[in-house]
């Protein structure tokens, strides 16, 4: 700051001509020191009790020192009321964790597109259908799985002329080779019309583990 103090007028008052005392002024706060400056002129008339009167401006120095914390020149606003302005850029992610986060989002994007659009881990069809009476279809399954060593279940099902369904049942397919065919009767509520496959899964219910199980 510069040597000169700045003058700042901050009182008005009316004191006794014969008094010594200055009018009121600023409290002194920490780093502010305060030189009042006396200024006085005599006031247009006497008082009532005869006694005249000055009316005395009292300007006041205030000289602001190093310690008061104040912002330099330009700065703007004060730093204590709304605080330092930040810099840098500690606020934005690294290059190389912004990275990482793309690559493990692809990855599992690529997972999920190629549960869902790739080949089934098992599959099954009717290869073949045959109605043999007006209550029962025999129908051929043929399975295909990617891992012959586990078992599975394939449920079968079949239409009747009214286009519903007429019958359903689960079959077991026990381990063996990549591609295996089985057959099986189902019995139906009305005359049937088609046989087919509903799907297949390698989650077997243990009762039909259990139903296939050779009794000793």
């Amino acid at each position: 700051m510069s040597g000169n103090p700045s003058r700042l007028a901050v009182d008005t008052c009316t004191a006794p001509a014969d008094s010594g005392r200055y009018a009121p002024g600023i409290l002194n706060r920490r780093s502010l020191s305060i030189v009042p400056e006396r200024r006085c002129r005599p006031a247009a008339a006497p008082d009532v009790g005869g006694t005249s009167h000055r009316r005395c401006r009292e300007a006041e120095t205030l000289t602001s020192s190093p310690e008061a914390g104040s912002p330099e020149k330009g700065s703007g606003v004060p730093e204590g009321r709304y605080g330092t302005r930040r810099t840098g850029r500690g606020g934005r992610w690294p290059a190389w964790l912004a990275t990482a986060l793309v690559l493990v989002l692809g990855i599992a994007l690529s997972a999920l597109a190629y549960r869902n659009l790739g080949s089934a881990p098992i599959d099954g069809k009717a290869s073949r259908f045959d109605i043999r009476d007006e209550d029962s279809v025999h129908i051929t399954l043929e399975v295909r799985r990617d891992d012959p060593s586990r078992p599975a279940e394939c449920v079968v099902r079949s239409r009747g002329v009214s286009g519903k369904e007429a019958g359903r049942k689960e079959v077991y397919i026990p381990p063996g080779e990549t591609t295996t065919y089985r057959e099986t009767v189902l019995t139906t509520s009305e005359a049937p019309v088609t046989g087919e496959v509903f799907g297949c899964s390698y989650d077997v219910p243990n009762y039909l583990r259990d139903r296939t199980r050779p009794s000793g």
